[in-house]
């Protein structure tokens, strides 16, 4: 899909500009993230540091397993849905999350597929940290992470993630109605057999 939806987006900007590309392929978009998987582990203040010749900050194994111009190509070209087909705001369809709802189907999918959870569940909230330009972005003010995407977990007792939602209205802090029982039964619709949420929000108990 990646590999597919990349080179696709990379054929439709060509056909604009007139410039010519070079397509990716499965094996370097593996070695795309298995860079960015190494860079969360030793991080740097740039992803450009890697590549410099300085000592202090040069990494031999990342530098030689791509160039640096290679990698920021692939991070400003990696497509994951074709944007001819994004409906535009306001029509019928249009989702915010389209660039990566098919992604995030599969991940779901995934999830629910290989594991079934304990008896015991949870559903909570979270914000992940983002600070750039989104119109997903929310603000929290009394949370410890105050600015990013705000999910939706379905967890079990070992921290097993089965299911999740993003929340892409913008409501901040506003406690919207029903919202506690409505975010548990989209995300349980699936489990028949849960026997008990935990949650921390008392509109549940009303929907």
């Amino acid at each position: 899909m990646l590999v597919e939806q990349t080179n696709l987006y990379l054929f439709q900007r060509s056909q604009k500009n007139g410039k010519p590309y070079t397509q990716t392929n499965i094996q370097e978009l593996k070695t795309f993230f298995g860079i960015n998987l190494l860079m969360d582990i030793k991080r740097m203040p740039s992803y450009r540091d890697y590549w410099l010749s300085s000592p202090d900050l040069h990494d031999s194994y990342i530098s030689n397993l791509m160039t640096v111009n290679r990698f920021g190509w692939l991070l400003s070209t990696l497509h994951i849905n074709n944007n001819v087909l994004m409906p535009k705001r306001g029509d019928i369809g249009c989702d915010k999350l389209f660039k990566v709802r098919h992604f995030l189907t599969i991940i779901k999918q995934n999830f629910q597929t290989y594991y079934n959870p304990h008896r015991i569940v949870a559903v909570d909230e979270s914000i992940i940290k983002f600070k750039r330009r989104s119109t997903l972005k929310q603000y929290m003010s009394k949370k410890p992470i105050k600015r990013g995407y705000k999910f939706w977990f379905l967890m079990d007792q070992k921290s097993y993630l089965w299911n999740f939602d993003i929340n892409i209205d913008k409501v901040g802090d506003v406690v919207q109605k029903y919202l506690g029982g409505s975010v548990v039964k989209n995300l349980s619709y699936k489990k028949k057999t849960i026997a008990y949420i935990w949650i921390t929000i008392l509109q549940v108990s009303l929907y």
